[in-house]
Order: structure tokens, then sequence, then C-alpha cells
């Protein structure tokens, strides 16, 4: 050691002036614990704990993954409920409206279309779309006459009508109310329907009326459908039943 170095070393905690100087203990910094999966640790949140968990959806994989409606269970009242609405407007059109109405709107003909298209020719009315003359020939095919196949069809229609007021009540109103709210709502929209008098009246014509109600029902149905949760299948059926409800009645757009 030189003299220089030896009397810098007077100027050193814990060196012996002569010897050879031994380096600085270095401190141990103790590991950090290692962290189970539910603990986030100092520097993360819950949220970032739960999203670096394997197995876990995040992103958009979990924005994908809807909320379950009803099941089955749910479902079934109502299904039986629009079945019996159905039945009883077909035993009363049965029993009360077995022949064409004069001076009303069954006078545009969808009937006699529809046994132009049973003889094999295509009728040609540019204000009257061709749809509903061919589902009740189409219907006809299976047994009933055309002008009971028409009413047949108008009495579904009007079945499914009360069936969109239900789910239109229920989707409204669930916001608001949570499930049970809900149903009540729902319930309620379809008795509504079901006991107004042009359901029973419009229900039994040979007209398209309550065919583009329902198929224009259907639409409003789907697009708030994908106003609340965007998505294809959504778009499609708002786009169906509009189509459908343009080739049901010239007047729907």
């Amino acid at each position: 050691m030189g003299a220089a170095e030896e009397a810098l070393s007077y100027h050193r905690p814990g060196v012996v002036p002569g010897s050879t100087p031994m380096p600085a203990p270095r401190s141990r910094v103790p590991a950090p614990p290692s962290r189970g999966p539910g603990d986030p640790g100092p520097d993360r949140t819950p949220a970032q704990a739960a999203s670096s968990e394997p197995g876990r959806r995040t992103g958009r994989t979990a924005r994908r993954i809807a909320p379950a409606g009803p099941g089955l269970a749910a479902r079934t009242p109502i299904l039986f409920a629009t079945l019996a609405l159905f039945a009883g407007l077909a035993l009363f059109g049965a029993r009360w409206h077995w022949v064409e109405e004069a001076g009303s709107a069954e006078r545009d003909g969808y009937v006699a279309q529809a046994e132009e298209i049973l003889a094999g020719r295509l009728p040609r009315d540019p204000f009257r779309p061709a749809l509903y003359p061919l589902l009740v020939a189409g219907l006809s095919l299976l047994g009933p006459a055309p002008f009971s196949a028409a009413r047949l069809l108008a009495n579904a229609a009007a079945a499914a009508l009360a069936l969109a007021a239900f789910a239109f009540g229920r989707r409204l109103v669930a916001p608001v109310t949570g499930p049970r709210g809900a149903a009540a709502a729902g319930w309620l929209a379809f008795a509504a329907t079901a006991v107004n008098p042009n359901l029973w009246i419009l229900g039994q014509h040979v007209t398209t009326d309550m065919p583009f109600a329902a198929l224009a029902a259907g639409a409003l149905l789907a697009a708030l459908a994908y106003l609340e949760r965007p998505g294809r299948g959504a778009a499609l059926a708002a786009g169906a039943c509009l189509g459908l409800a343009a080739f049901t009645r010239a007047n729907a757009w």
C-alpha cells in the first residue's frame, strides 16, 4: 500500500493502517412471499389479479358472454297462454266467421288469389304483395279450405302479436324493476292485448292486417334487442321481419 493510500485509509472507518481493506458486507433483501391465486399483491388491484388467473375470460371474450335469459320453465306458461289464445280465436272464428264479410277489408280478394295459386296461376297485383296468398295456398294443401286457411293464419298472427306484447313489456321494464317486475309487466301487456276487441275482430278477417302487425312487432322487438346488445342475430331477425312485412303489405315502408 502506498503512502497516499495509507493516508487515505485513516479516514475509512474500521480500516487499520497497513492492512488490506475488507469489502463491505452486502445487505440481504428478503424475497417477496409467494402470492396465491386470490392475493392481488401490493402493486395490483383485485381486478388485475383476477384477470391474470388462468381460465378466466377477460376483455372481448368476457363481453361476449350474455346473461342467461329465462329458462324453459319460465317460458312454458306464456307459450301455453299463446296457444290457448290461438285456440280460442280459431274456435270463435269457426263459429262466427265462416264466410267473407261483405263491405269490409276482406273484399281485397286474398282468398281468390290463393285459389288462383292453387290452380297454377300466379296473380299479378301491384298493390297487394303475394306473401299472404302464398301462405294461404300452402296451408290449403294440408286440408283446410282456402278461406279457413286464411282465417287460421290471421288467428295465428293475432296470437303472435300478443306474445310480442309480452316480450315488449318484460324487456322494457326489466332494467327498472328486475325479473319479477318484468314478468308481471309482460303478463299485463299480454292480457291487455288478448282482451282487446280489435284483436278478436281483425284477427278473424282474411286480410293482411294481423300478419303485418305481427311481423312489424317482431321487427321492432329485434331492433330493441339489437340496441341493448348489438349482434348479428338480432340484426338479421329485424331485417327478415321487416322484409316479410314489406312482402305482406305494400305500405310497410
